[in-house]
């Protein structure tokens, strides 16, 4: 296509929502005939340290000085190295980062993220993001944003999942071990669960696996404190594993309570009931034709919505209008 891109990421593959979306963003993209580069800590030196990961990672990433037609920085890291590589720049943000920050780290590093995330949109060409909730917010504080929502290719998944054989009482947890994903409300779950069900958390495992292990539960479920669009509930929908999650950023887009998933209020950060998970995850068990009216329905939603050619080709519309 005579054009040439620059991911820039911290996170590639398989290590998170965020690395599949970009190492899938990369394939596609080459399927469709660009040139494509990816700066990532996969191929640059970063400090293994959960605090220091992203900004050593980002400083690193700025001596890797490159020229392109389109430079695609994911989330607030990737702004620094994309100031210094030439190109029409691409923000992209996986959620409200401020927010994220807030609730991970406490007040202050919360407001001085908010100031950094004003300073890092105002040095991009495009600003876009992946869900309506984050889209609204950075509307609601001044800045123009473009929606571009996470995506899976969901044929691929339906050829993994149709070969393995649900487990009726195995209930599934898939994210970082940390407080934004609520892995503290998870544990309370299973404790409440078990022994009438296997309750299985699992991070970073390759991404076959994964798909593997979500085709084989009843239920996956997300007491998040905060997200983005969550790309585990889009594998999910591809996997007729039913969904059960908080009702936080952009996970009621994906979920309408009763029709594509069941969605547990969330009252405050502190309030999320683990409760209210496993009244909702024995009731679920047990009613076999609601668990296929909802897997139907979002089966259908993540066709329809959310398959990476559809996604990517929104990317290269948005690119080439830089141009």
């Amino acid at each position: 296509m005579g054009m040439k891109v620059h991911i820039l990421s911290p996170l590639y593959g398989n290590n998170s929502g965020i690395g599949r979306h970009t190492e899938e963003l990369h394939t596609q993209l080459i399927r469709k005939g660009v040139d494509v580069e990816v700066t990532s800590t996969q191929n640059t030196p970063y400090i293994p340290v959960r605090k220091l990961q992203n900004i050593s990672w980002g400083l690193a990433a700025c001596a890797r000085i490159k020229t392109a037609d389109i430079v695609h920085a994911h989330n607030l890291p990737s702004i620094l190295p994309a100031i210094f590589t030439q190109g029409m720049r691409v923000l992209t943000l996986h959620g409200v980062y401020s927010n994220q920050i807030k609730l991970l780290h406490g007040r202050f590093p919360g407001y001085f993220s908010r100031a950094l995330e004003r300073w890092a949109i105002k040095r991009a060409d495009v600003l876009t993001c992946v869900s309506l909730h984050a889209t609204r917010f950075y509307e609601s504080i001044g800045f123009d944003a473009k929606y571009i929502p996470n995506a899976v290719d969901s044929k691929t998944i339906e050829g993994i999942a149709k070969t393995i054989e649900k487990k009726p009482a195995r209930i599934l947890f898939v994210g970082r071990q940390t407080v934004e994903k609520g892995f503290d409300i998870f544990l309370k779950i299973k404790k409440e669960l078990q022994p009438e069900f296997e309750c299985i958390a699992i991070y970073g495992r390759p991404w076959d696996e994964v798909i593997r292990l979500i085709a084989s539960s009843s239920v996956l479920v997300l007491p998040s404190r905060a997200e983005g669009l969550p790309t585990v509930i889009l594998e999910a929908f591809a996997c007729k594993t039913p969904v059960i999650a908080t009702d936080v950023g952009g996970i009621p887009e994906l979920i309408k309570d009763g029709t594509t998933g069941l969605l547990v209020p969330a009252k405050t950060n502190s309030m999320i009931s683990a409760k209210d998970f496993s009244e909702r995850v024995r009731y679920l068990v047990h009613e076999e034709s609601l668990q296929q009216k909802l897997s139907d329905a979002a089966s259908l939603k993540v066709r329809q919505e959310h398959e990476w050619e559809k996604i990517s080709a929104k990317y290269l519309e948005l690119y080439s209008s830089l141009l």
